[in-house]
């Protein structure tokens, strides 16, 4: 469910954040959840080991768009905090035509221990989250969750390889 459920209100640049540089993260992973977020007391370390082994983690692909200059990509997992991938998983190609970008996300299915594996005849959940005015962090447009499949399936999106 992406930004419904790593954002939080004490999160950096958020009303209860009180100067905090604190980023996205999922409830699980910290003690106790308030109406303001978790703070930065966390769950032992024998639990978040526990949960990262579950999957309980979120993967995230960004596609940064400038009008004239080439669309960059930058990847990361959100687990107990928000943490990029060096180099980006992901790669971005986009076009803008009379204000209305086209914009496409590609990465490898496999990319390796610690991230997600996509296969095909598999069902995925994503969400999608736009910046517009170039914004960053707060204001946003975020969907509810869809549903993706790789080659072929009965999802919202159906990724297919160019």
């Amino acid at each position: 469910m992406g930004c419904w459920s790593a954002c939080h209100d004490d999160s950096a640049g958020m009303p209860s954040a009180n100067g905090a540089s604190r980023t996205m993260y999922l409830p699980k992973t910290h003690l106790k959840l308030t109406r303001q977020g978790g703070g930065d007391a966390l769950k032992p370390q024998a639990d978040l080991d526990k949960l990262r082994a579950d999957g309980y983690f979120l993967e995230y692909w960004q596609a940064k768009l400038n009008s004239g200059a080439a669309a960059s990509a930058d990847s990361g997992i959100i687990f107990d905090k928000r943490e990029a991938t060096k180099p980006s998983l992901a790669t971005a190609e986009a076009t803008n035509a009379g204000g209305v970008w086209s914009v496409t996300l590609s990465g490898k299915l496999n990319p390796g221990a610690g991230f997600i594996a996509f296969a095909p005849g598999t069902t995925y959940r994503v969400a999608l989250a736009i910046h517009s005015g170039h914004t960053a962090k707060r204001f946003h447009y975020v969907s509810y969750e869809r549903t993706l499949a790789i080659d072929s399936g009965a999802a919202d999106f159906v990724a297919v390889k160019k």
